[in-house]
Parts: structure tokens; sequence; C-alpha cells
């Protein structure tokens, strides 16, 4: 009896594919002929050059080397990673609203545990952390428990697609490439982080960039009721795009909010910095989410070239410093800087301490007044 090859595991499953390979070459068929011939059937002898001939003309049927499940709904898998904090697994959330809405089904494949918090009430799967060391003894074994759980998914699922959001693939989702070549790939990444390894991007399919696009700041749609308030509430978002929180120009931003005014400071948890660095400001710490970001009382934000940031800072007209540095394209930073000209944002590129300094002060020191906007 066939075993059914859906229940081979990743390893097995990519063996039996090679064996089929192999049998339908026109070496293993001769072989096959050869070793009938003179071994095993050699009254067949007399025939061998007909039969011979015949390899070139008649070719045997050949054998399934894909598996494909045709059954259920149409899938896609999500694949956000840890690299980039909580980032990916929001942008992975956005994503499978939109293809839910179109009749996809969606299934997430994580490695952060921030990520896990914000799909949990999606279908997920949950790898730890690649870069935990006490939960990962050996990247070779977290490679194959990946490449296990995206083959398991993929043959218990309809897949058609795999998106994957991080800086850099994994081996365990190339190995998978290979041995369901049926899957459509897709790389996304945000413009201000395009991949430059050029063989990195040759393995994917696709390479979707996702656009730094946000509402206009002077018109805001959902405009800000408290932004003449003091002490101001400050969201403090460098670090949000990164594991741990670290970003260039954090603790100079620190230092300038520590000395200017008794400010209130918000900022998410996964960010590894103490409220006793703060201290004395009063310090308030939200979850991976990002939705407090259009309705809580925010006056002035400090925060990275992120579009999952900027559209809910641009939609309630908050006035904005965003913070870059080398991995943002020329002309995204252009892009910037020309809206910062008659938006109420300001746009710094690998400040110093006197930068930050300067950049800050109109925010910190003066009344903000809520903004100006158009029905």
């Amino acid at each position: 009896m066939k075993k059914d090859r859906s229940n081979f595991s990743a390893t097995e499953y990519s063996a039996q594919r090679e064996l089929a390979r192999i049998r339908n070459t026109f070496s293993f068929r001769f072989g096959l002929l050869v070793t009938e011939s003179f071994v095993r059937k050699p009254w067949l002898l007399l025939f061998f050059p007909f039969r011979f001939i015949g390899l070139f003309f008649f070719k045997s049927e050949p054998q399934q080397i894909e598996y494909k499940n045709q059954n259920g709904p149409e899938t896609y898998i999500l694949f956000s990673t840890s690299e980039e904090g909580p980032s990916s697994a929001v942008r992975a959330l956005k994503r499978s609203t939109e293809l839910e809405k179109q009749g996809f089904k969606v299934v997430h494949i994580n490695s952060s545990r921030q990520g896990g918090q914000i799909l949990e009430e999606q279908a997920l799967f949950t790898l730890p952390d690649p870069k935990n060391k006490a939960a990962v003894k050996s990247t070779t074994e977290w490679n194959e428990t990946c490449l296990n759980f995206l083959h398991h998914i993929v043959m218990s699922n309809n897949v058609t697609t795999l998106e994957f959001d991080g800086p850099y693939p994994y081996r365990g989702v190339l190995n998978l490439m290979k041995i369901h070549p049926h899957v459509k790939t897709v790389w996304r990444r945000l413009e201000t982080k395009i991949p430059t390894n050029q063989a990195h991007v040759e393995h994917f399919d696709e390479l979707d960039i996702i656009e730094l696009e946000f509402s206009d700041f002077s018109k805001p749609k959902k405009p800000i009721m408290f932004g003449n308030e003091e002490p101001k509430s400050i969201f403090m978002g460098l670090g949000y795009d990164h594991r741990e929180g670290n970003a260039k120009g954090k603790n100079y931003v620190l230092q300038q909010l520590k000395k200017k005014g008794n400010h209130h400071v918000i900022m998410f948890d996964h960010l590894h910095i103490s409220n006793k660095a703060l201290s004395p400001l009063p310090v308030t710490r939200w979850g991976s989410s990002i939705s407090k970001l259009f309705s809580e009382n925010i006056q002035f934000a400090i925060v990275p070239p992120n579009p999952m940031l900027l559209e809910p800072l641009s939609m309630r007209g908050i006035p904005t410093v965003i913070v870059c540095d080398d991995s943002i394209p020329t002309d995204t930073l252009m892009k910037l800087r020309t809206r910062s000209l008659t938006q109420p944002i300001s746009v710094l590129m690998n400040p110093d301490a006197e930068e930050i300094k300067v950049g800050l002060a109109p925010f910190l020191e003066e009344r903000i007044k809520p903004p100006n906007f158009i029905h």
C-alpha cells in the first residue's frame, strides 16, 4: 500500500521527492534496463537493443514529485520575525485583515514574545526567538523546527503563498522553497529597510516594498483635543522596530527629556529602558499593540520612520520628531524632509547630542497648540 505522502516529515518528504525525481530520469531508466537484461532477467538480453531504442520513444508515466493539498480555501502563511521588535507582527496583523476580507485563509508563524501577544487571537504557530540562547541551543535545530512547522502547514492546508517579513531569510524558510516550489514566496520589507543582498532577494518570487505612507499631519482626521496641556505626555517610540529597543540617539533623547520639564513619558514595554533611567519623570508602559496611539493623551512623539507609528500619529495631528539612521534611502529621506516644511514634523538624520537638543527644544519648551485642520 502506498504511504500517504502528506504524513511525511519535511526530511522524509524531501527524500521521497528526490527519489521520485531520480526515478524519472533517463539515466535511472537506462540503468534499470541494463540490470534487468544482464542480471535479473538474462533471457531479455536478446531484446536489449530494441528495448534500449524504446527508451527514447516510450516513456513510463512519471512518478509524482510534488504533493499539493488542494482541499479547503486558498491559504496564505504570514511569517513575522523577532529582529525588529513587535513591528513585524503588527504589519502581519494588518496584512491578515486585508487578506481575510478578500476571502483568503491566513496562518501566522511568529518568532517573538511580543508578536505572540499581538497575534494571539489569530491562527498562530509560535517559534522561540532564534536569538534566545536559553531556548535555542542550536541554530541548525531551530531551522529544522522552523522547516517542519512550515511543512506541516503546507501539507495540511491549500497553501498558495508564503509572505516573509524580516531583515534576512531564515534557512528553514529557504529549505521550504526547495521542497515546495509550488508555494509562491514574497519577501515584505519596509521602504526604509530595503534589502541590499541581491542573493537573498533572488530566493523569493517577489519583493514587496511597504511604502512609508501616512496622512497629512496638518490635516488630521481625528485631531487631538488636548494639545496645549502641561506637563506634556510624550510618546518615546525610538527602538520600537528593534528586538530590545536599542536605537541610535536614544540615550541623547532620554537626557533631554529629563532636563526639560516634568513631562510624562510613554513607551512600549519591550524597550529596555528602566523607569530609573528617566527618574524623576513619571513613566507609563504600553504592551506591544499600537492601538493606544489612536486614542491616548499624547502631545508630542519621538519615533523612527515607521509607517505603523506615523499613520496613527498623523491621523491625530500629533507633532512628531522622526529620527532616521543610515538604513533609510536618500529618496525617502528627501520625501520626509519635504513634508516637514508644511507639517508639524521634524526629521533628524543620525543626530548627535547637540542636534537632538536643538531638534527637541521647540517641542519641549513651548506650549503646543492643537493643529488646525480642514474637514
